[in-house]
């Protein structure tokens, strides 16, 4: 598996390094870089050129080993490795330890690099250049107390062990009597994640507070902050329980994650002496373990996220690829919203004429609001999207006030985010997923928005095969109703107009002389003429549009074609009347059927069945030819399918090679005739 990115910007940092080549080691690092060890910080790549430079002349030799990555979010990678120098110096000094460093990255390079060095048994050196003893011993339980919240970062343990963890750590390492870490809530509050107190009694764990003046500061303008004997002010979060410990001073220090302040670590003590002035700096390093876990644990959650939200809409992608129907989609789209949303209240509504919005899929909160008709004049997600065609969000309904925040208190909603749903350049609809207590992240309308398309795809395709499938009755329709204009036609006019030439010339035949002669010859021949006509002009009509089928319905106009049929058929239809549509496309689907039979199959005999089920004419014709029916090929199957399609029906080919056809038709009986064609049929 390749190497992450900043991981592999640390093992060039360490090529480097331990190539002495500090040309490729500067190069790695910002201009404007700060480095922070043991001995203090620089600033510039310049003054970390030099430092290391410096480090090489004292420490001839001197090679760092990667041991392993401790934690790694999108910026901020914290690894552990070894230093060591491969003999001790004349002096007798050797370094012999390891290293947790924190690596700040930016457009592929280093801004900030902070280092804290554990001496190993073997090592020979002064850890920093400190005055005392006594220093340098703090120093290295402060490098200690890191490993050891560095290696719970690496461990991955949950998020409470890990604040408590770091609590603890704190209050050893800056002599504090209480220590507390804050959250910020989006809702202007604070939660107090983890606290320790020498003082025992009930924490506040979990519970949140209004945050004031000075959390508010911090939040906006990122630094330490310090509340010097007496100073604690009373507006500050959890005031009371400071007081009841007899806290009158205070240590902050801001935990930054991705550029964003997420909480704040707090050191408090109740003596009358301020904290030394390092206090911030010490608490620093376990603020920065602490973001990185954050950042890591919140990049771990968003590339499940992602996961999630990729399998989401594949699942709805491929119900709309396989033109399931409009609910099932719908439903499908509010449950795999829901989901990705962190299992929050996801709704699908549809924009009405009448100016309202009606939910056509919900889940959750929203459940009672299926069918029910919001007005858009309200101040709700509904309007804001309609009026804009864009993601819209509202934090607070209760801010919002009027209409829009009494249906919102209603159903138990405090906030929410829509994303239009655009169909033919015009809003359909909307989808929503909504919050009972705090407004949702960030990227929610993005999510959303993927979620609308689908809809939209689904919609517009729908709407298509709807188009589609009228225009194609349409067209049939119109082909139908010519046939029997062009039958009525002929034969109330043409036919009717030879039959009476043909008794015209039979008087005439039976007035000539019986003996004969030119003239009856020429009658004779013309009578011939016109009985031939005649049979020629019955036949077009009754291809046309049969007058059995007219006027005795299916059954009498399939039992018409196959009498004229050598083929043996089998007929076993009802005498029912079905709408004339259903019973022209019917008649013309088996005579298709049973012209490839004749023509085509070579078949010996078939059988003709047809009934009424489940509010349609289900039809079936079979015959035992030669099979091996394509509808891929020849016009007359193509033909059938296509009229199937335009009446809404479906239809189904069998033709193993050797082994016979058989055709399967369903056909639509509108709602109005269903009755008694499905009670006689019973």
């Amino acid at each position: 598996m390749p190497a992450s990115p900043l991981r592999a910007l640390v093992e060039r940092y360490l090529e480097a390094f331990n190539a002495a080549d500090l040309d490729a080691w500067t190069d790695l690092f910002d201009e404007d870089v700060e480095v922070t060890t043991d001995g203090g910080t620089v600033s510039g790549r310049e003054a970390a050129r030099a430092f290391a430079a410096r480090t090489a002349r004292r420490y001839p030799g001197l090679r760092a080993e990667l041991i392993r990555v401790v934690a790694e979010s999108a910026e901020t990678i914290v690894v552990e490795y070894r230093l060591v120098t491969p003999d001790a110096e004349p002096s007798g000094w050797r370094l012999d330890g390891t290293v947790c460093a924190i690596y700040d990255v930016l457009n592929d390079r280093i801004v900030a690099s902070k280092t804290y060095y554990l001496p190993g048994e073997r090592d020979r050196t002064a850890i920093a250049d400190v005055p005392s003893r006594v220093e340098a011993a703090l120093i290295a339980e402060e490098r200690a107390a890191l490993h050891r919240v560095a290696s719970l970062v690496a461990r991955g343990v949950p998020d409470a062990r890990l604040f408590a963890a770091v609590n603890d750590e704190v209050a050893q390492l800056v002599g504090a009597d209480a220590t507390a870490m804050l959250r910020f809530e989006p809702d202007e509050t604070v939660t107090l994640v983890a606290a320790w107190s020498a003082v025992e009694g009930r924490l506040p764990i979990g519970e949140r507070r209004p945050v004031d003046d000075a959390l508010r500061s911090v939040r906006a303008n990122p630094g330490p902050l310090r509340f010097e004997p007496g100073e604690l002010p009373v507006t500050a979060p959890f005031f009371e329980e400071a007081q009841q410990r007899g806290i009158s001073t205070s240590v902050g220090v801001p935990i930054a994650v991705d550029g964003r302040v997420w909480g704040v670590c707090f050191a408090a003590s109740s003596g009358a002496e301020s904290f030394q002035d390092d206090t911030e700096a010490r608490i620093a390093g376990f603020t920065e373990l602490v973001a990185t876990a954050i950042a890591s644990a919140q990049a771990r959650t968003e590339l499940q996220l992602l996961v999630d939200e990729q399998r989401g809409l594949r699942r709805v992608a491929m119900l709309v690829t396989r033109g399931a129907s409009q609910a099932e989609i719908f439903d499908a789209v509010a449950r795999e919203a829901s989901r990705v949303m962190g299992g929050r209240s996801t709704a699908l509504w549809c924009y009405g004429p009448d100016g309202k919005a009606t939910a056509v899929a919900a889940g959750g909160e929203l459940c009672g609001l299926l069918g029910l008709p919001v007005p858009t004049e309200a101040d709700t997600l509904g309007r804001r999207v309609l009026l804009s065609r864009r993601p819209a969000r509202i934090d607070s309904y209760p801010d919002v006030g009027g209409l829009g925040a009494d249906l919102a208190r209603g159903i138990g909603v405090r906030a929410g985010v829509g994303a239009p749903i655009i169909v033919s350049g015009k809003p359909w609809g909307f989808i929503e997923t909504v919050s009972a207590d705090e407004p949702l992240a960030s990227g929610t309308e993005h999510r959303l928005l993927q979620f609308a398309e689908l809809v939209a795809a689904a919609v517009a395709n729908a709407e298509s095969r709807a188009e589609l499938s009228a225009s194609r009755a349409r067209v049939v329709a119109a082909a139908d109703e010519s046939r029997r204009r062009i039958q009525r036609d002929l034969h109330d006019g043409a036919q009717q107009r030879l039959v009476h030439t043909i008794i015209t010339l039979k008087q005439l035949q039976r007035a000539l002389d019986p003996a004969g002669g030119p003239e009856a010859d020429l009658v004779d021949e013309a009578l011939e003429h016109a009985g031939q006509a005649s049979v020629g002009l019955r036949e077009l009509v009754h291809g046309i549009m049969p007058a059995a089928l007219t006027h005795g319905g299916l059954r009498a106009g399939v039992h018409a074609l196959v009498d004229d049929m050598e083929l043996p058929v089998r007929v076993e239809v009802p005498a029912d009347r079905l709408p004339a549509r259903v019973e022209t496309t019917a008649y013309f689907i088996v005579a298709e059927a049973l012209t490839n039979s004749v023509k085509h199959a070579g078949a010996s005999r078939a059988h003709v069945r047809a009934a009424c089920h489940h509010g349609a004419l289900e039809l079936e014709v079979s015959d035992d030819g030669v099979g091996g029916a394509d509808q891929e090929r020849g016009t007359g199957l193509v033909g059938l399918v296509d009229r199937v399609a335009a009446s809404g029906g479906w239809i189904s080919i069998v033709s193993p090679p050797g082994a016979g056809t058989r055709l399967a038709v369903a056909l639509p009986i509108p709602a109005a005739a269903r009755s008694l064609a499905e009670v006689s049929a019973a």
